[in-house]
């Protein structure tokens, strides 16, 4: 049997006050247990975490969390 993702991220786009695109229509899903990110400094990996965890709301996008206890889920247009 397949294991569902527990996050899923769907058309994502974030951009910080300054108007810097942080992440733009991202698609992502992860499930349960650990996941690495790499990725250069200033590539968006704290960003991306922040929005997994709901610390952040995206700006254009859908993030989905089926985590006991998960931030609830966030939409915009």
């Amino acid at each position: 049997m397949p294991i569902s993702p527990s996050v899923v991220l769907h058309d994502v786009s974030f951009t910080w006050p300054d108007g810097s695109v942080a992440l733009d229509h991202l698609a992502a899903a992860f499930g349960r247990g650990r996941t690495a990110l790499v990725g250069r400094n200033g590539a968006g990996k704290s960003t991306l975490v922040r929005l997994v965890t709901g610390q952040l709301t995206p700006h254009i996008g859908h993030r989905h969390d089926d985590r006991p206890g998960g931030p609830p889920a966030a939409a915009t247009r």
